[in-house]
């Protein structure tokens, strides 16, 4: 937990973010800021839940008593005549690395260009390093020139960049048999393996960033095989997580981790495959999974794939996956 410290601000309509008063001025800002971007990945942090405005006099009552505000509201707010025009969400993502999460940037349409993102960001900056964090990372949609002009302005740069691929009704995609091609196999990995496979989709990032959730990398840091506290935790969020090792003969090549959900939501898919084994294992790879997923409930399918990979990208398109969007991972290194 970690309390907002009223760090000196230089612009009279900047202050922090209150998550309990601000909540309704926020969620409405989002649908407004966001609304030609709206995607289920991609919807405001804070939903407009009518319960809130129940929950407001117990939330003073706790910031009177001075109880600390939760990691994941804190951020701030730019205010104009009483309205909440701009706002940011800043997090503690991982104190062992020191890395925290911006998210959620953004301006009223009639308020641009005035400087007020550049603020938010640039008062998030400030408080990240009065808590000595070692990194500040956001991630940002690739054809968002705007905020990653002024992302980059302020000091981050990109670290990695995927693609994301949605399919609505998977159990039709599947051809059977799952082709094989280039001596390709695609297993259950043994933990040698998996670890194999985990050092590969980490190896172009930061050690501190390699566990990090919103990477590619992070879509694979999970355990061969997770313990029963990790498997309770699976069952109450109503997921399964699926892993496999792609291997040509006894060398790992890459694999595939996939959070199931047991429900109605989107299945989650990361694949990972190194560079010099890309080409002929791709339709091998879509198959495999359709095929898994086809088992539950939902039929929605998302798969985080490296920016670029044409033939993946081609695979899952024959199989009636579309690209939705681009993703830059961007970081601020304060070390």
């Amino acid at each position: 937990m970690v309390t907002l410290t009223r760090l000196r601000l230089a612009h009279p309509g900047l202050r922090p973010m209150n998550p309990f008063r601000d909540w309704g001025g926020v969620a409405q800002l989002m649908r407004v800021a966001f609304q030609s971007e709206a995607s289920p990945s991609t919807l405001p942090f804070f939903p407009d839940w009518p319960l809130w405005k129940w929950v407001s006099p117990l939330a003073g009552l706790v910031e009177w008593l001075g109880v600390e505000t939760p990691e994941q509201m804190l951020g701030y707010v730019w205010e104009e005549a009483g309205q909440i025009v701009g706002n940011v969400t800043l997090g503690l993502s991982d104190a062992r690395a020191g890395a925290w999460l911006l998210s959620n940037v953004a301006v009223h349409p009639a308020y641009r260009r005035r400087g007020i993102a550049r603020a938010l960001v640039d008062a998030s900056i400030q408080m990240v390093r009065h808590y000595s964090g070692r990194y500040l990372l956001l991630q940002v949609q690739s054809d968002n020139w705007g905020a990653r002009h002024l992302y980059e302005v302020t000091g981050f740069r990109t670290l990695e960049q995927t693609s994301e691929f949605y399919g609505a009704n998977v159990a039709m995609a599947a051809p059977h048999p799952i082709p094989t091609a280039g001596g390709f196999t695609l297993a259950p990995p043994e933990r040698a393996q998996w670890m194999a496979v985990r050092a590969l989709a980490a190896a172009h990032l930061p050690a501190e960033l390699q566990a990090y959730r919103h990477s590619l990398a992070g879509l694979f840091n999970v355990p061969h095989q997770p313990g029963w506290p990790a498997r309770v935790m699976d069952l109450s969020a109503s997921v399964q997580r699926l892993n496999w090792c792609l291997l040509r003969g006894q060398t790992v090549c890459g694999g595939m981790a996939a959070r199931a959900q047991l429900g109605w939501g989107t299945h989650r898919v990361g694949v990972y495959v190194a560079p010099a084994y890309r080409g002929p294992a791709e339709d091998l790879l879509t198959a495999q999974a359709v095929q898994q997923l086809r088992r539950y409930a939902s039929q929605r399918a998302q798969f985080v794939i490296p920016a670029g990979y044409a033939e993946l990208a081609d695979s899952l398109r024959r199989y009636g996956f579309q690209e939705t969007r681009r993703l830059d991972l961007m970081a601020l290194d304060l070390s």
